[in-house]
């Protein structure tokens, strides 16, 4: 993984145990003072930094949009829908670039841990609402289908990423 903003590694922000966990299983002996302070200073400085990884409102509701505007494009005519879909990439790169300016790093959704299960699960209710609405759209033409489903996705995604953050800040802090 790449550096945050004049930082350490992404993967020494998620693993700041892991030096301890080295010092115990590699060395015997107890680990020097030295060693001892500067993995505790380790897990200070990625405490600190999880506590100041917080993200504003607007930013998960801006993920609300993003996954709602996908599923409510769904019931445009092609070429809105195309312009629909352009808009979202757009919207999720300047997104990628809004994190990383206000907390100094964007962290992947899909990283390995707790936080993994909450992206299973929004993918999960998208993908259910995505179908539910092709089925009621194909079965019943009720054209308004996509728009609801998008609203919905819209609470559901802003949501997950507000509990997302969460995890990863308790992650961090352990």
């Amino acid at each position: 993984m790449g550096r945050t903003a004049g930082g350490p590694r992404l993967d020494d922000l998620e693993s700041h145990d892991s030096l301890l966990s080295k010092l115990e299983s590699e060395n015997p002996t107890p680990p020097s003072r030295a060693d001892a302070i500067e993995a505790l200073r380790q897990m200070q400085s990625a405490r600190r930094r999880a506590g100041a990884y917080a993200l504003p409102t607007a930013y998960h509701l801006a993920v609300g949009g993003v996954f709602g505007a996908l599923l409510a494009a769904q019931g445009l005519p092609l070429g809105w829908r195309l312009a629909v879909e352009i808009a979202v990439v757009a919207a999720a790169l300047a997104m990628m670039a809004w994190s990383r300016r206000v907390t100094g790093r964007f962290v992947n959704g899909w990283r390995k841990g707790p936080t993994r299960w909450i992206a299973v699960t929004l993918t999960v209710a998208f993908v259910g609402l995505a179908l539910a609405t092709l089925e009621v759209d194909a079965t019943h033409e009720v054209r308004v289908a996509p728009l609801l489903a998008g609203v919905a996705m819209f609470v559901i995604a802003a949501m997950a990423d507000w509990l997302w953050v969460q995890f990863y800040r308790a992650e961090l802090q352990r």
